[in-house]
């Protein structure tokens, strides 16, 4: 896709959101206020709305009043009942239910988080928001492909069928083509369950391109990927011109034949060269 078409189209997408944000900040107060009401509003029908009388609240201080603070094991008893199907419990029953997010379960079993469309929609929103105002401010972005790290949003099921696992799986599934043609690492990178063998095939992907923004939802990864990087250079850039993988058997069929695992010297140099001249590899802002 030529680059000014892809700035056209991140443009068009973004502009009109990132414009209704910076308006928004000179009024965060009112902003804030309406976005609650609009949020009794629309869930004052369901059974947690009715419960706490979504309906007759008026302002931030009469939800802090009326509502509890609420932690994960008191909302269980309402996710429970959603997992079975129950629909118009937490959210509307127009929302369509994409998934459950599970949570990293740190202090125990992992938590399932509702996903729904308005959910999905938000995020976009600001998805948007951040891709005009990050291309405005570093335009070469538009040059390379993006390493973007997400993992598997269907690792299991519920017993009505509804996926669960990573939200950042379903958000990555979920974008606009000419978006997931940037993305260095294909689909199936989410689906490798060894996080060693996953950390290794995605700087394999990301020194096959030129890749020019590392992104998660994690920073902590990005740091992690960075030193692994540095760490294992020598090998990486081997096995980028061999076109060997020292975890080929553990992947699935289809990621095996990936056009980034064939032979690829003169990338392997080009990026040797780059080293010389700058010393390292590690991403720069």
């Amino acid at each position: 896709m030529p680059v000014t078409v892809l700035k056209g189209l991140v443009h068009a997408t973004g502009y009109g959101p990132s414009r209704k944000l910076e308006r928004s900040l000179g009024f965060s107060k009112a902003t804030q206020e309406k976005t609650l009401a609009d949020l009794l509003e629309r869930n004052r029908g369901t059974v947690y709305g009715k419960r706490h009388g979504f309906g007759d609240i008026r302002s931030s201080l009469e939800y802090q009043i009326r509502v509890p603070i609420q932690d994960y094991d008191g909302l269980s008893p309402e996710i429970d009942r959603i997992r079975r199907g129950d629909k118009g419990v937490l959210f509307p029953g127009c929302d369509r239910l994409h998934m459950f997010g599970l949570t990293s379960g740190t202090t125990g079993n992992p938590k399932t988080i509702p996903i729904t469309d308005r959910y999905v929609k938000r995020f976009r929103q600001t998805y948007s928001i951040w891709s005009t105002r990050i291309l405005r401010d570093h335009p070469g972005l538009v040059e390379g492909k993006y390493l973007a790290m997400y993992s598997d949003w269907r690792e299991t099921f519920t017993d009505k069928g509804v996926p669960c696992g990573a939200v950042t799986g379903l958000l990555a599934s979920l974008q606009p083509p000419w978006i997931r043609k940037r993305m260095v690492a294909p689909p199936q990178v989410s689906r490798i369950k060894d996080p060693a063998v996953k950390e290794a095939a995605v700087l394999h992907h990301a020194l096959a391109h030129e890749t020019v923004l590392w992104t998660s939802a994690n920073p902590s990864t990005l740091l992690r990927l960075a030193r692994s990087l540095a760490k294992n250079l020598d090998d990486l850039l081997r096995g980028l011109s061999d076109g060997t993988f020292p975890h080929l058997s553990e992947l699935d069929p289809a990621h095996r034949n990936h056009p980034d695992f064939r032979p690829n010297p003169e990338r392997a140099r080009l990026i040797g060269r780059r080293i010389e001249v700058g010393g390292n590899v590690f991403p720069t802002t």
